[in-house]
């Protein structure tokens, strides 16, 4: 990676720091947003690895700068909802094993769909890989049938947070499997089918992930946002879906 490109993510997060961990007005006590703070985090890694409408010239993936950020920090936001969940089981252990699943589920999503709009949203022949089996920015790839959750393409489609799931899932099935193989090459299942290791698809993935960890940690520990959104879910209705579109 480029010393420009680290220097990017390194400002975008910087920035998110400052804007929700600043203090208040009246300089009482800061205005802690975890949540908020590590979606930015989050978004701040895609914007640099994807910039948005730069070179997006399938049908239906093309949008201004603007709507790509906006639809990119309700991405991030999303992968933090399911990454943050405590009914799910994080990928990795310690107290930011929730944010290392978090960029990890991001790091594939780049693989997988660059993040474009048209396979967010479902629009066009191009939204779909291996020849229209797999779907979502997770690219999941179960054709007609449906996910081992029970849902089906367009279901993944139509609810991000329903595509991040069923994409961890897949991602932990695999790490479960190659356990015994180094941790860069545990997603060697999820790639072929087979725990082999030293798989470029494994590893690429799975190194981008660590990398970008490891240039910009996150903002916090992992129980802070996981309270954070607890007492979200307490005060807040049910957040709308994206819903897929046609075009």
């Amino acid at each position: 990676m480029s010393n420009q490109l680290t220097r990017g993510v390194t400002v975008l997060a910087a920035v998110a720091m400052l804007f929700f961990f600043a203090p208040s007005a009246s300089g009482d006590a800061p205005v802690a947003s975890p949540v908020e703070a590590t979606a930015a985090w989050v978004q701040a890694r895609m914007l640099v690895a994807a910039p948005p409408a730069r070179g997006r010239t399938y049908p239906g993936a093309v949008e201004t700068k603007e709507e790509g950020e906006q639809r990119y920090a309700e991405i991030a936001r999303a992968v933090v909802e399911v990454a943050y969940d405590p009914t799910e089981a994080a990928l990795f252990g310690g107290k930011q094993g929730r944010a290392r699943t978090a960029m990890l589920l991001a790091s594939v999503a780049f693989f997988e769909s660059g993040y474009r709009r048209d396979v967010d949203l479902g629009v066009g022949r191009w939204a779909r890989g291996d020849s229209g089996a797999s779907h979502c920015l997770m690219q999941v790839n179960i054709g007609k049938n449906k996910t081992a959750e029970g849902w089906n393409g367009p279901e993944l489609v139509a609810s991000r947070d329903k595509c991040f799931r069923a994409g961890l899932h897949v991602l932990a099935a695999s790490m479960r499997a190659c356990r015994s193989l180094p941790a860069v090459d545990r997603l060697a299942a999820y790639v072929s089918g087979r725990c082999v290791p030293g798989l470029p698809g494994a590893r690429s993935r799975m190194e981008f992930a660590m990398r970008s960890f490891a240039q910009r940690p996150p903002p916090g520990l992992d129980d802070q946002v996981i309270r954070a959104l607890g007492a979200r879910a307490l005060s807040e209705p049910p957040a709308e879906q994206p819903v897929a579109v046609t075009e």
